[in-house]
């Protein structure tokens, strides 16, 4: 648990250079990053915070600004780091577990997403 890290929420703003860099997840004021979605609602959870709904799931960019899944598809596609839009972005589809970059390629041995 230790690779989540927590930024203060910050309103995203449009910015044209902007690339996925975490998977992010909103709590209040807060927002917990790292690589899967899954581990930072575990490590937030073990804190004792709240739940969390798909609406307060997503991703920041470089600039620390959080996205939810759907804008965050968007700046992945315009940035090159995923071939189609899928609706919405989950982190299979960036990187493997460990960070490293899937360029495009799902990495989801067990998603449907790589089927077919």
């Amino acid at each position: 648990m230790s690779d989540i890290e927590v930024l203060n929420f910050v309103q995203a703003t449009v910015v044209r250079d902007a690339r996925i860099v975490r998977a992010a997840v909103r709590f209040g004021d807060k927002v917990y990053v790292g690589w899967r979605h899954s581990d930072i609602i575990q490590h937030v959870h073990a804190l004792g915070k709240g739940y969390t709904t798909q609406d307060d799931q997503g991703f920041v960019t470089q600039y620390g600004y959080f996205y939810d899944r759907e804008q965050s598809a968007r700046i992945a596609l315009r940035a090159k780091q995923i071939k189609t839009l899928p609706g919405v972005l989950i982190s299979e589809d960036l990187w493997a577990k460990d960070g490293t970059p899937t360029n495009g390629e799902p990495y989801c041995p067990t998603s449907t997403r790589c089927s077919g």
